[in-house]
């Protein structure tokens, strides 16, 4: 594995100069000594890139029993308030339960994020059946070593945390926590024949354990579980205290007021936090029928079985949209990639050449954009498939490269889950006042008790009034009340059809005065045409005159015998009618609108060699026909040329220069 790509752990050094990580990680490890292979920090630490900008730093910890033991006392004698700070700062409870553990060895782990939010999270173990190396590349040779030395190699649990639908795995063999994205394929350095061979049940059954089901889907929490979280909100606490200090000084009216508004306000919150999840889990989930190779055999499964290294069939008639990353190994296709880029132009597809297979197997997160045309994401939908006549009955293949949320589509619908904090301006001022007031209802309350106390009023009285005039201070009904009208607004949302998922923002936006959208059709024309071509001029080594139709270029001649390639009008139009990536697709030419521009300027045909193919269209749930055949040693899939009254079945006998092109 390339340590300047994964840059898994840190030195000791750079771990506690690194100004990004916040004080609660440096200080838990800012005294360890170095012992062994590995320094103390890289053994109860470590840092995953998850991207350029994203990171994760996880720490190991065990649970201190007798600091647990005092914890729930604690909770018990303050009323349950020691578990409310808890949870609301959940490093403080790190630091007085647990204990710091190596990685190897720890129960659990605290996950913190580049925004410094913290997550404890218990580490799951899954037996797993079957010895290490069967699943960490590389762990073949100390398996060999321990059976020299006559030792025994016991079977192992799979220990792995899920954090933000990132399976994160440890390794013995590199004693650091991967992300079950970094896994490599250790069937990778194989040729082409041997991987459309497929895997095994075996095979497939002990990737499953690593990467889960080929599903995108979506955590719905419970009612009562969004009602517990919604409730134990620091607002809502003080609201609760608020009614409930109300109500023991007779303001029943005021109280049942507020208390209505927050029950309102609570209902009205989870009823539409829930139909968020729920739109939002039916728009990412996706599962459909697919033929994959398995034990040799060709079988139809649910997608959800798909694990990386599978060989499945894309010109399946039913497959329409693919249910996963893949690597396209014999045939080409067009896709169409709007659900993820936006760009509803066709992409062409082509098979990959063996070694484009292994750089592709190698890839982390980002696809390489020189390696793209090989690579079929999930989600996308398909347009037209041509088989291959070389490999198992003329099927158009392609292998699973990743499953679930580490693909493209679950990277993208992963961001939109983890929601970045609020960071702007008005809303930190907005918790400056806040705070603001409750140090002057603090202030109030001191000032109030020693003239209280001076006075000779009872205790009762004295904390009565002093807790009364907080909440008067501090407006207990403010969070209710936004919460109505953030949900109110949501509501007109909907009804234009935009859906927010993270209403909290809506108030943010109330901020906007001006909002530009730079959309086609809007600020910009769609459609562009060409005004001309210009060539280079010998003579003076510049361009020349502008041409704005192709037969000002002499491009047409009575004999096609007289095209000169090394003239650069005749170059230039062979350029332009060759070097796009256009495609045919029901008899009509599809690609970017460059390319049809620019073909179409030069008024040559583009035909398919229709014999023994036959089109495969499919658009929305139109099914196709049989798929074109192609070899995948010679593809002269498309005919470029520049009369049209001559027929692609005239140029055997013709002495025409005709111009073959592949899709490469």
């Amino acid at each position: 594995m390339d340590p300047e790509k994964t840059d898994i752990l840190y030195t000791s050094n750079n771990f506690l100069q690194n100004k990004q990580i916040s004080p609660f990680i440096k200080n838990k490890y800012k005294n360890f000594k170095a012992s062994g292979l590995y320094t103390s920090e890289d053994k109860y630490i470590q840092e995953i890139k998850l991207d350029d900008e994203n990171y994760l730093i996880i720490s190991g910890f065990n649970i201190s029993k007798i600091r647990q033991f005092i914890y729930y006392i604690c909770c018990i004698l303050s009323a349950q308030f020691i578990y409310l700070i808890f949870l609301w700062v959940p490093k403080w409870k790190v630091r007085f339960i647990f204990k710091r553990a190596p990685l190897d060895s720890c129960e659990w782990v605290a996950i913190e994020n580049k925004y410094k939010e913290t997550t404890l999270l218990k580490i799951k173990k899954e037996d797993h059946g079957n010895l290490i190396f069967s699943i960490y590349e590389g762990f073949q040779d100390i398996y060999e070593k321990f059976q020299n030395e006559g030792k025994k190699f016991e079977n192992f649990y799979l220990r792995y945390v899920d954090y933000s639908y990132i399976r994160v795995i440890y390794s013995p063999e590199q004693q650091k926590f991967l992300p079950s994205y970094t896994w490599k394929d250790p069937h990778r350095m194989l040729s082409i024949e041997d991987i459309s061979k497929g895997l095994t049940t075996h095979t497939k059954n002990i990737r499953e354990v690593i990467f889960g089901k080929n599903i995108i889907d979506i955590q719905e929490k419970s009612v009562f579980r969004l009602l517990v979280n919604e409730i134990l909100h620091y607002f809502y606490i003080f609201q609760i205290f608020s009614i409930t200090l109300w109500m023991i000084d007779t303001y029943y009216y005021y109280a049942s007021c507020i208390l209505i508004i927050t029950v309102i306000s609570i209902i009205i919150s989870l009823v539409q936090t829930k139909k968020n999840i729920r739109l939002f889990r039916l728009m990412s989930r996706y599962v459909t029928n697919v033929n994959v190779l398995r034990d040799g055999t060709w079988v139809n499964i649910p997608s959800l079985e798909l694990v990386p290294g599978d060989i499945f069939d894309i010109s399946d008639p039913e497959l329409t949209i693919l249910p996963c990353d893949s690597i396209l190994l014999t045939g080409d296709c067009i896709i169409n990639e709007s659900s993820l880029t936006g760009e509803s132009i066709p992409i062409s597809k082509i098979f990959a050449p063996e070694n484009a297979i292994k750089s592709l197997i190698e890839v982390e997160t980002e696809v390489p954009k020189e390696l793209s045309r090989h690579y079929l994401f999930c989600g996308t939908k398909i347009i037209q498939v041509r088989k291959s006549v070389k490999y198992h009955q003329g099927r158009a293949l392609a292998m699973v490269a990743k499953t679930g949320f580490n693909t493209t589509k679950g990277i993208l619908i992963r961001s939109m889950l983890s929601e970045k904090p609020l960071s702007f301006k008005f809303y930190q001022d907005s918790l400056r006042f806040v705070a603001f007031m409750a140090i002057i209802a603090i202030c109030g309350f001191i000032i109030n008790s020693i003239r209280f106390v001076q006075m000779g009023i009872t205790w009762y009285l004295i904390i009565l009034r002093s807790l009364d005039l907080i909440t008067i201070i501090v407006p207990p009904a403010l969070p209710a009340t936004l919460i109505i009208q953030t949900n109110l607004a949501v509501s007109r949302l909907k009804k234009h059809k935009i859906y927010c998922t993270s209403p909290p923002k809506v108030n943010i936006s109330g901020k906007i005065d001006v909002m530009c959208f730079d959309k086609t059709g809007t600020l910009t024309e769609e459609g562009f045409d060409v005004l001309g071509v210009k060539v280079v001029d010998d003579s003076t080594n510049r361009l020349g005159e502008i041409h704005n139709k192709a037969q000002s270029l002499s491009f047409y001649t009575s004999n096609y015998n007289n095209l000169d390639p090394t003239n650069k009008e005749n170059a230039m139009l062979y350029a332009m009618a060759t070097c796009h990536s256009l495609r045919l697709v029901k008899n009509k030419l599809v690609g970017d609108p460059l390319d049809l521009k620019m073909f179409g300027f030069t008024g040559w045909i583009y035909e398919e060699n229709q014999e023994n193919l036959t089109l495969d269209a499919r658009f929305e749930n139109t099914k196709n026909q049989d798929a074109l055949e192609i070899s995948d040693e010679q593809i002269i899939s498309s005919i470029i040329k520049p009369k049209k009254d001559l027929q692609i079945n005239d140029i055997k006998d013709s002495n025409f220069e005709v111009h073959y092109f592949t899709k490469i």
